[in-house]
């Protein structure tokens, strides 16, 4: 009983020790590349309305690595984990419904094209290998759209993104990213090669070593016949705040669909992650 109090004390300097040597990052767009090794792990949970009783576990984790290979040159990926479980009283009968399994792993090179630490023009190529599991890819979907390549089972995906931001040490902070995305189905069926493109913008404050941050990001489809234009797009804003640092980043944010069918089965995505930066 009597270690309690200093066991506290060491946990809580321990987080203010770690707390302060941290760096900014983004929430759904790319990452910004750095000389250093990164590591990055996320946690999203979708809440859906009108939902049957859902488990704490029915979420998506993610393993993100950037390693430089080159002055200007990084190679990347990306492994996603879904795990779903839910269960339903339906009155007459109750149900359940387990399923857990990878999402397409990504693999993909990065190279940092400016000079300067405050402006940054960032390409990015990588390929979506079909690793994704059937049964779980559709919790995976929901909870991270924006990467719809990750979720799509029986398929490889090709990616391409530019990106640039412009970082200040305190204000404002800003970027973009756009790139297209071509999705070809592994498996002889009626699936069709598919070609969408992604779009993203981001501003943020800084104030010392916090940050607010907004995205809004979305994808639009370009092959398919579509009735209406305006169905073609899919929307998300991304509202969060991080502390920041050199080394290690915590972030937490929600992400709110502006589409209304979408809203219509789900309020939103909790995001929580942490960036390591190790030389």
């Amino acid at each position: 009983m009597g270690n309690k109090p200093f066991r506290a004390s060491m946990l809580f300097a321990l987080t203010f020790f770690a707390f302060n040597f941290l760096y900014s990052q983004t929430f759904d767009l790319q990452y910004i590349p750095k000389d250093e090794k990164q590591f990055g792990l996320s946690y999203y949970r979708t809440f859906y309305k009108n939902s049957p009783y859902i488990s704490t576990s029915t979420s998506v984790y993610q393993l993100y690595l950037d390693v430089s290979v080159g002055s200007k040159l990084n190679l990347i990926g990306d492994i996603p984990y879904i795990s779903t479980s839910y269960s339903a009283n339906y009155g007459f009968s109750e149900g359940s419904y387990y399923a857990n399994g990878l999402g397409n792993i990504f693999i993909g090179l990065q190279s940092n094209l400016s000079s300067g630490e405050n402006s940054k023009n960032i390409i990015t190529f990588g390929l979506y290998l079909p690793t994704a599991s059937e049964d779980a890819s559709y919790n995976g979907m929901v909870s991270d759209f924006y990467y719809m390549s990750k979720y799509i089972p029986n398929s490889i995906g090709i990616y391409f993104n530019y990106a640039f931001h412009k970082r200040n040490m305190e204000g404002l902070d800003y970027g973009l990213e756009i790139g297209p995305n071509i999705i070809s189905p592994t498996k002889r069926n009626n699936a069709t090669t598919e070609f969408f493109a992604h779009y993203g913008i981001i501003t943020g404050y800084r104030i010392d070593q916090f940050s607010l941050n907004l995205e809004f990001v979305g994808n639009v489809i370009i092959s398919g016949e579509i009735q209406e234009f305006s169905d073609r797009f899919i929307n998300i804003l991304n509202i969060g705040a991080q502390w920041m640092g050199p080394t290690v980043t915590p972030k937490i944010f929600y992400k709110i669909y502006l589409r209304d069918t979408i809203r219509q089965t789900v309020d939103g995505v909790l995001g929580v992650g942490v960036n390591l930066s190790i030389n």
